[in-house]
């Protein structure tokens, strides 16, 4: 497991684009160092890390896309305050119990419309959906389903 800076990785490369996606699946690291050169970023793919927690400690305003899948996350602390435009929020395939466990995240993340939270045992909660759709008032689709479709029958 290593710490990774993204800044002496775009050094090396030749990609200079304005916006752009950042894809380190697979990888494993505590800690991720992101700095103001990925202020644009606008999708992050983190799957498949043995993440425990989002690792990033760095405003992203621009970031729409989160994707944390497959990972060991079971809560999330604090760390998504830092990306209050998510729209698309990838959790499927963590150990996500309790809806306490990601209750916080909610004040920060508003402009959520797409939430994919399957093969998590939060799912297993009486309540769940509506839950979810009570608290994130923009959210369009849930756990790749369209709520649209879905509010018929809740």
């Amino acid at each position: 497991m290593k710490d990774i800076n993204i800044v002496e990785v775009l050094k090396n490369s030749e990609s200079h684009a304005l916006q752009f996606t950042l894809n380190l699946s697979g990888l494993e690291f505590r800690k991720l160092d992101l700095s103001s050169v990925l202020q644009r970023m606008k999708t992050l793919i983190l799957s498949n890390c043995s993440l425990r927690d989002f690792p990033l400690e760095t405003f992203l305003p621009n970031l729409e896309t989160l994707d944390l899948s497959f990972n060991l996350i079971s809560e999330i602390r604090s760390g998504l305050r830092f990306t209050p435009n998510v729209h698309h929020l990838d959790l499927c395939g963590n150990l996500i119990r309790k809806f306490e466990s990601i209750s916080g995240i909610f004040t920060h993340l508003k402009a959520v419309k797409s939430l994919n939270l399957l093969l998590n045992d939060i799912r297993k909660h009486h309540g769940y959906k509506m839950h979810l759709i009570k608290t994130l008032p923009h959210l369009k689709e849930l756990d790749e389903c369209s709520l649209e479709s879905e509010l018929v029958f809740l």
